[in-house]
């Protein structure tokens, strides 16, 4: 018997926390695992790990007193952190796209096409929320 792997015991603990039935068996849970895995895991093996053990005790809570509020899967809020972060490294990209178009504008030489006002070095390290002259040529400088 193989031993699981730390990614195969959160798949495990997220199978259980999602289990759609009303009762909940650890005997069912080894097939379903089986299923998942392509490999039978005893009861004693799943019981050994923690993370899998205290999934199976709150899937047992909550199927005992369904009114109580059910923990979100740690996958589930894993996920959400990564979109997060997927979402600042994607806003970061973005001000390093315009901090890139002004060192073009200043090497180039560029002109603003509305004012005619040549961007300075001194814009390169300006902050990146304010508006660049270039593409706003409404700004007064």
């Amino acid at each position: 018997m193989k031993h699981l792997t730390e990614e195969e015991i959160i798949e495990i603990a997220t199978i259980i926390d999602r289990w759609p039935l009303p009762t909940i068996r650890l005997e069912a849970v080894c097939r379903e695992v089986e299923l998942h895995l392509g490999r039978r895991y005893t009861r004693q093996s799943l019981m050994d790990k923690p993370e899998i053990k205290e999934a199976f005790q709150r899937a047992k809570e909550l199927r005992a007193n369904p009114n109580v509020a059910r923990a979100r899967p740690k996958s589930d809020v894993r996920i959400e952190q990564l979109e997060a972060q997927v979402a600042d490294l994607k806003r970061i990209l973005g001000e390093y796209d315009l901090r890139f178009l002004r060192h073009l504008d200043v090497l180039s030489g560029c002109k603003v096409e509305a004012s005619g006002a040549h961007l300075l070095p001194k814009d390169l390290e300006a902050p990146l929320h304010q508006e660049i002259p270039r593409l706003n040529p409404q700004t007064k400088r």
